[in-house]
C-alpha cells in the first residue's frame, strides 16, 4: 500500500507537475544520518537532474531580498552523525553539491551517546531492570514532550540501568573535529545546541545556555561564514527565537515538512523530513513537493478516511 502512493505520488507527471507549480518555493532537505551510500547518490542525481543545489550563502541572500532560484534545493544534515561524512561527503564533493551539517558540540569528539541513543539500547535491552512502566506511545514520544530537567533524570536511569546490566556505560562513536574540518571545507556547519534538547520543553534559561554555548564553541572552533541554526526535532520555541536573533543568525530551520518560502521568517524556515533510505518514488515525491501536500491533506482528514502512515 505504501509502496503504491509513493509510485503514484512520485509519478513523472503527478511529481513533474508539481515541480512546475513549485518552482519558487525552497527545498530545504533534512537528513540524519548516511548508511545507504548508493542510494544517497541516486538521490543526490535526483536533485542534479530536476532541481538546482544551493548552499547556505544562496539562502540567506534569497531571505534577505535576493533571487530564488528556480527549484532551488539545500541538502541539510541534522546531529553531525559521523556516517555523513563518512558516506555522504565523498558523494557531496564528487558531484559538487554544496550542503550544511548542524553539530551539538557536546558530543564532539567523545563516545557519548545522544540522549536518545541511550533510550533506543534501553527499549532493546532484555538485560535491563526496568525503571517504570512504558507510557503508552513508547519512551522516546513521552521524552521528547517532558519537561526537559525530568527528561534528563530519567535518561540518566536509564543509562545506570544499560551500565548495572553490562557492566559498563552506553557508548556511541561521534564525530571528531577532524571529520568536521573534512566537512566544513567543502559546505557549511551550523548550530544544532549544545546537546539535544527539545527547546521547547526547556526553561528561557537553559534555552539560552545550549544556544550560546554552541555558539561560542563553533565561534571559536570553525568561525562559520554564516550563522545558521537548526531546532533539535524541529520544535520551534519562541526563546530560542529570541536568542538567535539577538546572536545575528541568518537562518533557522523547523521540521514541519512543508517547502519553504521567500517570504517566510528567516528564522523559522521549513525543511522536508527525508532520508537516504526513501525509495526512488517517495524520494521523487518528497522533493517535488506531492508528498508534503498530501500529508497536509492527511492530517485534515478524519482518521476513519485518512491512508496508513505510509504518507
Amino acid at each position: 500500500m505504501v509502496r503504491s502512493i509513493d509510485a503514484v505520488l512520485g509519478s513523472r507527471l503527478l511529481a513533474g507537475s508539481f515541480r512546475a507549480l513549485t518552482g519558487g518555493r525552497l527545498r530545504i532537505l533534512g537528513y540524519h544520518g548516511v548508511s545507504d551510500r548508493v542510494r544517497f547518490e541516486s538521490q543526490m542525481l535526483h536533485i542534479l537532474d530536476h532541481y538546482e543545489p544551493v548552499g547556505a550563502e544562496s539562502v540567506s541572500a534569497a531571505m534577505k531580498g535576493g533571487a530564488v532560484r528556480d527549484r532551488s534545493a539545500w541538502v541539510t544534515f541534522d546531529d553531525a552523525d559521523p556516517s555523513v561524512v563518512e558516506n555522504a561527503l565523498p558523494v557531496l564533493k564528487r558531484l559538487g553539491i554544496p550542503a550544511t551539517m548542524f553539530v551539538c558540540p557536546g558530543v564532539v569528539g567523545t563516545d557519548i551517546p545522544y540522549w536518545w541513543q541511550i533510550v533506543e539500547e534501553y527499549e532493546s535491552s532484555r538485560e535491563v531492570e526496568l525503571i517504570g512502566a512504558t507510557p503508552r506511545e513508547g519512551w522516546l514520544a513521552f521524552l521528547k514532550r517532558a519537561e526537559d530537567s525530568n527528561r534528563r533524570e530519567v535518561v540518566d536511569a536509564m543509562s545506570e540501568s544499560l551500565t548495572l546490566a553490562r557492566g559498563s556505560s552506553p557508548t556511541r562513536r561521534q564525530i571528531t573535529v577532524g571529520e568536521l574540518e573534512e566537512f566544513a571545507a567543502h559546505g557549511t556547519l551550523g548550530n544544532h545546541t549544545w546537546d539535544h534538547p527539545c527547546l521547547d520543553t526547556c526553561s528561557a534559561e537553559e534555552q539560552t545556555n545550549q544556544i550560546v554555548a554552541a555558539h561560542e564553541w563553533l565561534r571559536s572552533t570553525f568561525e562559520p561564514r554564516h550563522l545558521l541554526f537548526a531546532y533539535p526535532n524541529g520544535n520551534h520555541a519562541g526563546t530560542s527565537e529570541h536568542v538567535l536573533r539577538d546572536l545575528g543568525y541568518d537562518l533557522a530551520i523547523v521540521f514541519d515538512h512543508r517547502l519553504g518560502r521567500r517570504d517566510q521568517n528567516p528564522l523559522r524556515l521549513s525543511r522536508i523530513r527525508t532520508s537516504d533510505t526513501a525509495a526512488p518514488g517517495r524520494y521523487a515525491a518528497l522533493v517535488s513537493g506531492v508528498h508534503p501536500a498530501a500529508h497536509r491533506v492527511r492530517s485534515h482528514l478524519p482518521s476513519a478516511f485518512a491512508p496508513g502512515h505510509g504518507m
